[in-house]
């Protein structure tokens, strides 16, 4: 019976629209319920930033041991959300996740009192001995990056926050980042086009690279506008910084989704809803905030000259 219907309905044409309507349908019901749970990923990504975007801006403009007692806290938080990330779970590993973390902790502190050199040696110290601990194959090396990925970024917004100008440095970093990311997705989504990296993260493309770097460029020579520079220089200057920084943030967007591919996990954590876990929301600024720094070191301060 079932093959008699079967072969009618491939002959009869009316038989075929009402499968191919109810195909139709299927697929406008699957596409809907996409669109439906993008709209609540992306509300729920909006809640959170206003709910944890002013305190995080609060405590960069207070700086001094507010923020250094911040960037502590948060090493501890990235540091085990990453010991998670390369599969080292269970009581042992949360355990030496968590004296590392109070290692970078220390180092943040350290840091926060001018004593760059001591909090160097403790990252690098606490980079060593995790590359000692024994585990079976190349975990290892895993954890013992994951120091350094997390401890230097952490190190240089307590450098930069302490400059100067230190204010408008981390502030115009941070705007550059959330520009960076808003561009991209803008661009990418509105253009679409060649893959950026299609193995590692396959809804990046090159023209929302280009859209992050034109938003971040646009979005420095605002913020030089509105502190008073006017010299074309300066724009020029920030701008170039701005779209180079776009660049290192988007590279260290896919470093992370190349970790989270290799270890076939869709998120860092679900700490931040909407988002996934911290690894996820400041991947690109754990990248661009040692490059801004690298940048001042080689310019001389050139940079901060235009905010």
């Amino acid at each position: 019976m079932n093959v008699a219907m079967a072969l009618f309905r491939r002959r009869d044409p009316a038989a075929l629209a009402v499968a191919d309507m109810d195909i139709t349908a299927e697929e406008r019901a699957a596409a809907a319920g996409l669109k439906a749970e993008r709209r609540r990923t992306l509300e729920l990504r909006l809640l959170t930033t206003l709910v944890l975007g002013p305190p995080v801006l609060a405590l960069i403009y207070v700086g001094g041991p507010a923020f250094h007692l911040f960037g502590g806290v948060l090493a501890v938080l990235l540091l085990n959300e990453w010991r998670r990330l390369v599969d080292l779970k269970g009581g042992l590993w949360t355990a030496i996740g968590l004296a590392l973390g109070a290692v970078l902790g220390a180092a943040a502190w350290m840091a926060g009192q001018g004593r760059f050199d001591v909090a160097l040696a403790l990252v690098a110290t606490s980079a060593a001995c995790a590359g000692f601990v024994h585990i079976q194959g190349a975990r290892r090396r895993w954890l013992g990056a994951g120091v350094v990925y997390v401890g230097l970024p952490i190190l240089a917004l307590i450098w930069l926050r302490a400059r100067p100008q230190g204010l408008e440095l981390t502030l115009w970093l941070m705007l550059v980042v959330w520009a960076t990311d808003i561009g991209a997705f803008v661009f990418g989504r509105a253009i679409g086009g060649f893959r950026l990296a299609p193995r590692i993260s396959p809804n990046k493309t090159w023209a929302g690279l280009g859209g992050g770097m034109f938003s971040a460029a646009v979005v420095s020579m605002l913020i030089t506008v509105l502190a008073g520079g006017r010299e074309p220089s300066d724009l020029g200057w920030i701008a170039a910084a701005g779209a180079m920084l776009a660049v290192v943030e988007q590279i260290g967007d896919l470093v992370e989704s190349g970790v989270k591919r290799h270890f076939g996990v869709k998120d860092s954590g679900r700490l931040l809803p909407g988002h996934g876990g911290l690894l996820d929301r400041l991947d690109g600024l754990l990248f661009a905030a040692p490059a801004l720094v690298i940048m001042l070191l080689l310019t001389g301060g050139l940079i901060a000259e235009g905010l």
